[in-house]
């Protein structure tokens, strides 16, 4: 199954807006689907990253397929949050 990945934000070496085509299978979680996207920005740490598809953020464990991620989908990559603490 073909995907489109899309960064969102701007990364290491990685620009926002840059665009390819992976090809994970069906039933890959979205973990696996974060060391596809890391096999090729090795850079890339995949526990700083979430994976998107409109404005539903994809949890690691999810299948894609239980997802409803279909040939040609877009999946996007943004910066992780980080929590926020306040100490007083």
């Amino acid at each position: 199954m073909l995907v489109t990945i899309q960064f969102l934000d701007d990364f290491e070496s990685i620009l926002r807006g840059t665009k390819f085509n992976l090809d994970p299978e069906y039933n890959d979680t979205v973990e696996n689907l974060k060391v596809l996207i890391s096999l090729k920005y090795s850079e890339l740490d995949i526990t700083r990253i979430t994976l998107k598809q409109g404005k539903r953020r994809l949890k690691n464990s999810e299948a894609l397929n239980c997802l409803g991620i279909k040939e040609g989908a877009l999946i996007e990559v943004v910066k992780k949050r980080q929590a926020c603490c306040n100490i007083f």
